[in-house]
């Protein structure tokens, strides 16, 4: 059977490098897919494209892009690879936990047994709100409303809607994110522009040789 991998981005520049190595890799069965930013390009993209191929082609949907950071010890370039995926703009009442959508998990899974991992790259939760965060007290209060028993340590803006798409579909997904800034720094917005100029591209390169596997 026919079987396809899609590998999803949220901005230009991020599904630019992504286009250049599977120009150069010449790597089949494997689509690429760049949705916008936030929870509804991300999760409308993704079900719209799923729409449009024969059920059960798609084995494995795998994000990536950059994401901040919610723990002190991550810089620009680490690679964060999720093993679990929630919402930290959610509140659906009691008894859903926070973040939790009513009638979803607290936490949307993640398939990352495909992964070899080593020290180059970091687990964790990564959660999603439709919000760029780039203050230190936003982070906290993140992770404050969020149970410590979660581990988050990135923040970005698709990775959990498309997640809850891939729960639904039945369809393994696994988020791959590049830390960008860290915004529990002073120094958020320079280590932002920064990133881009000077580190986006051997980052990426880390993740293309992750995909080739």
């Amino acid at each position: 059977m026919y079987e396809m991998i899609v590998i999803i981005t949220a901005m230009d520049k991020e599904y630019n490098l992504i286009r250049e190595w599977l120009a150069k890799a010449n790597v089949k069965n494997t689509a690429l897919l760049k949705t916008g930013v936030g929870k509804v390009n991300a999760a409308s993209g993704l079900s719209d494209f799923l729409s449009s191929v024969t059920s059960d082609v798609v084995t494995r949907v795998i994000s990536v892009g950059c994401a901040g950071a919610a723990v002190a010890s991550l810089k620009p370039g680490n690679v964060i690879i999720g093993n679990s995926y929630c919402y930290h703009d959610v509140y659906c009442g009691e008894p859903n936990a926070n973040g939790q959508i009513q009638g979803m998990p607290a936490v949307f899974p993640s398939d990352f047994s495909w992964i070899d991992m080593d020290e180059r790259f970091r687990l964790g939760t990564i959660a999603t709100g439709d919000k760029f965060v780039t203050t230190r007290e936003q982070v906290l209060a993140i992770k404050d409303f969020l149970p410590n028993s979660y581990n988050v340590c990135a923040i970005d803006m698709e990775s959990a809607a498309l997640a809850q798409v891939c729960y639904k579909k039945g369809i393994g997904f696994t988020s791959i994110r590049v830390i960008s800034d860290n915004p529990l720094e002073p120094s958020q917005t320079e280590q932002y522009a920064g990133f881009w100029d000077n580190l986006a591209e051997k980052a990426f390169n880390v993740v293309c040789k992750l995909l080739e596997k």
